[in-house]
């Protein structure tokens, strides 16, 4: 970590006291820096997520009823999971890609080593057929 990187730290905790408390329980608890590595790692994910936070804490009058919140609830629910399936989605492909990578190079190292041994098979049985004759 830089002096920079370490003095906006140290700004931004004297600015917001209550920011201190949020670092230290998310030094404290795995699981809080699981879920902040994932929302790091996919920004869309991070953007539902934030949305449905917004809803929970917003004290909008239209979600003073809770048909209304229970709604934009599922619907910010609803987004979270097309983002999640989404993101599985994708590294699942990306993990299949590499596989398929990994076995092309595996059977172009396999018929290299085989080329090489009937290569070396036919000099040896053109040589004994020498000594033969």
């Amino acid at each position: 970590m830089t002096d920079e990187s370490k003095n906006k730290i140290a700004a931004a905790i004297e600015a917001d006291p209550k920011l201190e408390e949020a670092i230290v329980r998310l030094v404290e608890n795995p699981e809080l820096r699981v879920i902040s590595e994932t929302l790091s790692n996919n920004p869309e994910l991070q953007k539902h997520v934030a949305a449905l936070l917004e809803i929970s804490r917003s004290e909008d009058v239209a979600l003073r009823r809770l048909d209304a919140a229970e709604a934009r609830l599922i619907d910010a629910s609803r987004n979270i999971t097309h983002a999640t399936l989404q993101a599985r989605a994708s590294k699942q492909a990306a993990n299949v890609e590499e596989q398929v990578q990994a076995e092309r190079k595996k059977g172009l190292q396999k018929d290299q080593k085989i080329s090489s041994v009937s290569i070396r098979q036919q000099g040896k049985s053109r040589s004994r057929s020498k000594d033969i004759d």
